[in-house]
């Protein structure tokens, strides 16, 4: 597959606005046209291209056309939920930093106290004769 062939399916791709199970599908479907169209052209521009498919935009759109109401809808409630869940770790992640850079940390000063006997020896008297 040359450069401008693999800029038609990505832009192709691009303008697929449905799920990834349809989306796969309808690339499907498309490589099996244009196999048989590189065969015959095996080093097309993208003016050939549009002009034996028509523009990605307009192919996509003819594809979107047939799917249903309910393929939509499941397309936009994955849609919705993958950005709901996105935003959630978004603030999470935002209010963490603010709490973290934001917060002084507590240092406390502990006085303690030690009292450390002292042990006085007087030696007076022999060390063996100290009665306890």
């Amino acid at each position: 597959m040359n450069k401008p062939t693999k800029q038609y399916r990505k832009k192709l791709q691009r303008a697929l606005k449905c799920c990834r199970e349809e989306k796969q599908r309808f690339l499907e479907k498309f490589q099996k046209a244009l196999d048989p169209f590189l065969e015959e052209n095996p080093d097309p521009s993208q003016q050939d291209l549009t002009a034996a498919f028509g523009p990605p935009e307009e192919m996509a759109r003819l594809f979107l056309g047939e799917l249903t109401e309910q393929d939509h809808k499941k397309y936009r409630t994955r849609k919705r939920i993958l950005i709901g869940v996105f935003a959630v770790i978004l603030v999470a992640a935002v209010a963490l930093a603010v709490r973290y850079l934001t917060v002084k940390p507590e240092i406390i000063y502990v006085e303690e106290e030690r009292v450390i006997g002292e042990t006085i020896i007087v030696e007076d008297e022999p060390a063996d004769s100290i009665e306890e």
